[in-house]
Formats: structure tokens, C-alpha cells, sequence
């Protein structure tokens, strides 16, 4: 009987083992691989995420008390502001942020963000936006605007021409000559002034209906006088009196000068004389609420009063000022002098007095910078941010 004999097949379990192994080697890496990617892709996009959040919080942050500086509004179109600040928004990221000025209270904003180690993976991501200020615009009919009657006697000098104030180096061209009073046409004013021309502009005195509007002296562009009110950096009880505005002084942690805006009776440095010049960008808004006192001294901004203002001795004022109630300038050889623009509703229609030496002026340049300095910043609703990378 014949028997059959199987072919030698010795090693075929060894190329199959060979074979599996290649194959699961192979599955292994692929699936290392996917997974490898799928954290690269995961902490990429979390490092981009914080990158973006970090930039948001820079471009923020940057419109906010203690960052934004009202001196930035006064600087020329082109100035950089504020150059690669450091800020730090925590979890681990950290960025930096540049403003630059375009003139007319227009501002670029510049955000970045960083996130990751200098070892490893890294992302970043550049924010920018366009920020403008909002400010009132005070619709100055004249040097001095009235809703009620105004005497005007003695050395008084009211002014409509456009006058830059002393030492201020860095005021716009002139604007075209204002009436030196526009008053309602129901109440004429009476000019009894020793000088003949005591009262200039083009005209001297102008009647105005818009003199005898509520709105003239209560809406101002989009801004309110509710708004400024809520807006002011300085709220005074009615009844008082300062005999001294002037600059004040504080030394930061680091012995550096800074100037004391929580004094009541610094209304920043006007008149540029003082050494130190910290308080001269500060153009606060000043609410009193009720009647106000000066006597002597110099500040600056924008001055709102709810009731009456009395100002004599030798007090000076730039930038515009609104009064609810009624105006009374009296002074001598210490005269008052306002620069900018004075507004009185006087609700009451009591007469509006101006006598002795007293000065007021009109100045588009006081009024600029007051309004830019304590003008808040807000971005443009049509392009509040962009992307940059």
C-alpha cells in the first residue's frame, strides 16, 4: 500500500506570525498617529483660543480707566500713543497692546495675543479696531450764549474773535469770529460798558431764536447734559466756594509725581506756569449741583452748573461752561476771565450780570481740548475690531 507524504512546509507559521505583526504594527502607528494629530489639532486650536481671548481682553481693556489717557486725545494724527504695553490676562497667556492716533479723536488699537511655551507649541493672534472718542458738541452761538436778559457795564470785554490762550503752543488754526452775546430775541441785552468796544464778533450782539431754545443749552450732539452729568469726574455740592483752583501733586509708589485729581480744588494747570507739568493734560468735567463761587485761581474742562455761578476776583476758566441758572461776573484789577465759551439757560429769566474788568472769550482751542480731554472712548460701531492674523 502506497502512502502519501505532505509537502514540506516548514517556515510558513513564522510568515504568518511576520505578517501579523506588520500588519498590527501597522494599525498601532496608524492609530498612534491619528491620535498624535487629534492632540495637536486639539491643543492648537486651545492655544489659538486663548491667543484670541487674550487679544479681546487686551483690545478692552485698553478703553478702560487707568489704561485709555485723556492726553492722548490732544495728540497729533500719526503719534504712537502707546507703544508694545505689556498686559497679562492670566491662564496662561500673556500680550501686549499699542494705540496710535489719527487725528480728530480717531485712535487705532493694536492687540496681541500670546499663548503657549517658548519650548513647544505656540499661537498668536493680532486684534485691531478703531476707537473714537465720544465727546459733546457744544452749538456756541456766541462768546456768550443766553436764554434770558444780560447786563453788561463797567470795563466788562466780551469777545467773539477766536483767541488761543496763552502759552498753549499746540492749538488748531483759528475758527471763524462768533457774536460776542447771542441772546434771545425776547430779551435784549443792555451794554452800558465804559468802552465803546467792549463787546466784539462779527456780529457784536446777535439775536437768535436757537438763543432761546431749551435745546441749545441741554443737547449737545448725541451727548445730553444728563450724559455729561453721569459722565462727570468731579461732583461738587451747591454752595460752595473756592477761593484758589490750582494744580495739586502726589508722589506714586515709586517717588514719581503724578497729579492729585482727587483734590476738589484742582481743575488741572491752564495757565502753564507751574514746573511740573502732570496736571496740564487733566481737563476734568465738573457737575455742581446748585449755585457756585469762584474767587480766584485757574482750572480747565468743561464746568456744569445746576444753578448760579458768581465769579470775581481774579479766577480764570478755559473751556466751556454751562449754567442752569444765572451768570454774575464781577471784578476789578483782579478781573475774572473765562476762555472757551459760557452757555447760561438762566431758567428763571433773572438778568445775567457781567461788570467791572471782567474778560470772556471765545477759544475753539479751549473748547477742543476740554471736550477731548474728558471725552470717553468707544469703538466704532461699524468696525469695532478686525483680525489682523
Amino acid at each position: 500500500m502506497r502512502t502519501h507524504r505532505a509537502g514540506d512546509r516548514r517556515g510558513f507559521a513564522l510568515l504568518v506570525a511576520l505578517a501579523a505583526l506588520v500588519i498590527i504594527g501597522g494599525l498601532i502607528v496608524g492609530a498612534f498617529f491619528a491620535s498624535t494629530q487629534e492632540y495637536r489639532i486639539g491643543r492648537n486650536t486651545v492655544l489659538q483660543s486663548r491667543a484670541m481671548t487674550a487679544a479681546e481682553y487686551g483690545l478692552n481693556e485698553t478703553l478702560l480707566d487707568g489704561v485709555w489717557q485723556s492726553s492722548w486725545a490732544n495728540e497729533a494724527a500719526g503719534t504712537l500713543v502707546l507703544d508694545n504695553k505689556a498686559f497679562d490676562p492670566g491662564a496662561g497667556s500673556v500680550g501686549q497692546r499699542s494705540v496710535v492716533s489719527l487725528g480728530n479723536g480717531n485712535f487705532l488699537v493694536i492687540s496681541e495675543g500670546f499663548a503657549g511655551s517658548s519650548l513647544g507649541a505656540q499661537a498668536r493672534k493680532r486684534l485691531g479696531g478703531f476707537a473714537k472718542l465720544r465727546a459733546p458738541k457744544f452749538n456756541l452761538l456766541g462768546a456768550i450764549t443766553t436764554k434770558g436778559s444780560i447786563k453788561i457795564a463797567g470795563s466788562t470785554e466780551i469777545h467773539g474773535e477766536d483767541t488761543a490762550p496763552g502759552l498753549w503752543t499746540d492749538c488748531p488754526p483759528t475758527a471763524d469770529t462768533l457774536p460776542g452775546v447771542a441772546y434771545n430775541p425776547d430779551y435784549p441785552p443792555s451794554i452800558n460798558c465804559d468802552n465803546k468796544g467792549c463787546v466784539t464778533g462779527s456780529p457784536p450782539s446777535q439775536p437768535l431764536e436757537s438763543a432761546g431754545d431749551p435745546g441749545t443749552y441741554n443737547v449737545f450732539g448725541d451727548i445730553t447734559y444728563t450724559d455729561l452729568v453721569a459722565l462727570a469726574t468731579k461732583t461738587i455740592p451747591g454752595g460752595q466756594t473756592f477761593t484758589n483752583l490750582a494744580p495739586a501733586f502726589k508722589l506714586d509708589a515709586n517717588g514719581l509725581k503724578l497729579c492729585d485729581r482727587s483734590l476738589a480744588s484742582n481743575w488741572g494747570d491752564p495757565t502753564h506756569t507751574y514746573p511740573d507739568v502732570q496736571c496740564r493734560p487733566y481737563f476734568p468735567i465738573i457737575h455742581v449741583k446748585g449755585d457756585l463761587k469762584l474767587t480766584g485761581g485757574a482750572g480747565q474742562g468743561i464746568l456744569l452748573i445746576d444753578g448760579n455761578l458768581d465769579a470775581s476776583g481774579g479766577v480764570n476758566f478755559y473751556g466751556p461752561v454751562i449754567i442752569k441758572g444765572a451768570l454774575k461776573i464781577t471784578g476789578n484789577s483782579a478781573a475774572p476771565r473765562f476762555m472757551g465759551g459760557v452757555m447760561a439757560e438762566n431758567v428763571d429769566i433773572n438778568n445775567n450780570m457781567m461788570a467791572g474788568n471782567s474778560v470772556v472769550s471765545y477759544s475753539s482751542c479751549a473748547i477742543e481740548k476740554a471736550v477731548n480731554g474728558s471725552a470717553t472712548p468707544a469703538f466704532d460701531k461699524t468696525r469695532g475690531w478686525m483680525e489682523m492674523y
